[in-house]
């Protein structure tokens, strides 16, 4: 059995296919942010947040006490939010770096020759502490991938030590979400995978063969660095560390995200602070 078919039986049904829009990705993601009711005091926080393309800010206020919306470019973000809304009250706008957390990583040409050991060294000690704690829910939107670019640039994916930085990041990002949560907290992460660069099929597969085409795609290695989602369901579910600090972890259906001439496959990984 190929691991993407291991994460295909993960997989919980959302009812009947609907049919692929430049908005769906939306819809998808505000799906998992809005509760059924509001949330008494209730703090949402968005890491990646960028221009709120993904986002229904309306709507998140209506069901949110408070929404941190972070990112490293706070003035894009502000943007974001300034079209949306007229009123950003419960609204905040955070800067952090999510990548090199607190202390941003200046690479040395001069230490090219040790730059990947120092990178995955920066990341696994990375903090954020522009990102509040005891949150309710927090989610990462399609940030990850952006994160991996920015290791490839420096170190590239040819590098001896590229395996365990990518590792080092998937295990840290997963722990600093957790780590913002209070307990019985939730956690998404939405995950972009592959692309119609490598899968031009993406822009006009119907949902309903989408898992096979994914599956098959997976199965030949044609997924972004690092982001196979079942090896992310993985680590959350066997990392000795991860496991201490979440539970229930589960992987949605796939999606495919429009934009413009691109198109992405996307999953959301969901999982319980203890």
């Amino acid at each position: 059995m190929s691991r993407y078919e291991s994460t295909r039986e993960a997989w919980q049904a959302v009812g009947e296919p609907q049919p692929q829009a430049v908005d769906f990705h939306r819809r998808q993601v505000m799906a998992r942010l809005l509760p059924a009711t509001a949330v008494p005091n209730g703090r949402l926080c968005i890491l990646g947040a960028g221009p709120c393309n993904d986002l229904d800010l309306a709507a998140l206020q209506a069901r949110w006490s408070q929404v941190d919306l972070v990112d490293i470019d706070s003035s894009r973000v502000q943007q974001g939010v300034t079209s949306q809304v007229a009123d950003a009250r419960g609204i905040q706008v955070l800067t952090q770096d999510l990548l090199w957390g607190d202390h941003p990583l200046t690479p040395d040409p001069a230490s090219k020759q040790n730059i990947g050991r120092t990178v995955r060294e920066r990341i696994s000690a990375a903090t954020w502490s522009a990102v509040g704690q005891d949150y309710d829910l927090i989610a990462s939107t399609c940030l990850l991938s952006q994160l991996i670019e920015q290791v490839i640039e420096i170190i590239g994916s040819d590098a001896p030590e590229f395996v365990a930085t990518i590792q080092t990041l998937r295990r840290r990002h997963f722990e600093l979400m957790a780590r913002a949560l209070r307990s019985g907290g939730t956690g998404w992460l939405f995950c972009d995978f592959v692309s119609s660069e490598t899968l031009p099929e993406l822009l006009s597969t119907v949902p309903q063969a989408l898992p096979q085409l994914l599956e098959q795609a997976l199965t030949e290695g044609n997924f972004f660095h690092g982001l196979n989602p079942g090896i992310l369901l993985q680590v959350l579910r066997q990392d000795e560390h991860l496991t201490l600090l979440v539970d229930q972890s589960q992987i949605t259906n796939p999606w495919v995200w429009l934009t413009g001439e691109r198109a992405y496959a996307v999953v959301g990984i969901r999982f319980i602070r203890v």
